[in-house]
Order: structure tokens, then sequence, then C-alpha cells
């Protein structure tokens, strides 16, 4: 039986992160099985049924730890984040008196935000 790989990524509890899962998908092949049934006047058919009742499909595992999805892995929702918190995690920021972008600068260890344009700290 040719078998394929599918690949998605999920998040792993034993890692605590998004990792990558794969998981292997035997298959019959029809093409050759359709020619040994045509070959034979039908006489296949019944060993051609088997193998695609036989199919198996691996459970999802984590490709960093191994770990083992059972059943289904679970649905995760993409976290919808306004354009200010994205452009603030990238270490961007707008300039609330001009709308310009603000530099991250660190002074003493904390990061301090200065426009480009008028000069003002945020």
């Amino acid at each position: 039986m040719p078998s394929r790989q599918e690949q998605s990524g999920y998040p792993c509890p034993q890692c605590r992160q998004s990792r990558l899962f794969v998981r292997t998908i035997n298959e019959a092949s029809h093409l050759a099985h359709g020619l040994v049934t045509l070959f034979l006047c039908g006489l296949w058919l019944p060993i051609w049924l088997m193998a695609i009742l036989s199919q198996s499909v691996s459970e999802w595992r984590c490709t960093a730890c191994g770990f083992a999805y059972e059943r289904f892995p679970p649905i995760v929702p993409q976290r919808q984040q306004r354009p200010e918190a994205l452009a603030e995690a990238n270490g961007r920021r707008r300039c609330a008196a001009c709308g310009r972008e603000a530099l991250a600068v660190t002074e003493c260890g904390e990061v301090v935000y200065t426009c480009s344009a008028c000069g003002r700290l945020g």
C-alpha cells in the first residue's frame, strides 16, 4: 500500500508550544486494483474492497517530542489582534501627538518609545 504524510501545526501539551505534527496515511492503489479487477473479470473486487477497508491513518504526532493525539487534535481559533497590538508586539508604536511611527529605545533597562518626527516620548 502506498503511503503519504500530512503535516499541520497544533499546540503540543507536552512541549507547551505550537509545533509541527505529522501523520501517515496508508492507502490502496486504486489504479492497480482497478486494472487487476478488469483483467480478472471482477474476481479481484473482494480483495480490492478489503484493501479499501483496511486503509489506516496514524495519529497526529509531534515532531519535537513525539506526543501523539489519540483522536483528533484540538481546533485552535486564531486570535484576532488589533493593528496597534500587533505593532506593539513587533516593537513599533504610533506617536499620540502626530500619528507617525515611534521608535523603541532601551534606556536603563526599560523600553522607551520616541517619535522620530516630533521627538516626544510615548
